[in-house]
């Protein structure tokens, strides 16, 4: 529990970027009680713009994606390979960018 409390800290202060225009934010990173289940939260943005944009999650060897809302937010529910709750979040537009 102390790893996933020390990884969940550090994931609060990340935040990733495919390229310099997108910028992710990891809000939250939550554990499913009694199960090995994470979902992880946050919003996604595009300096020009453009939306909805593809987040993806990688935990381990697993890649979780989906789509953010009108409002930049995005969440994703991930099963939890390792007792570690690091992740690595990237976001592109739909064509790639």
């Amino acid at each position: 529990m102390k790893c996933v409390l020390i990884a969940i800290l550090t994931v609060f202060s990340l935040s990733a970027s495919a390229n310099e225009k997108t910028t992710v934010t990891v809000e939250s990173l939550t554990n499913g009680a009694k199960s090995t289940v994470l979902e992880a939260c946050g919003t996604a943005t595009h300096a020009d713009g453009i939306k909805p944009l593809l987040v993806t999650v990688k935990h381990d060897l697993s890649n979780y994606t989906t789509l953010t809302n009108p409002d930049g937010k995005w969440c994703v529910l991930f099963l939890r390979w390792t007792n570690s709750g690091k992740i690595d979040v990237s976001a592109a537009t739909l064509n790639g960018q």
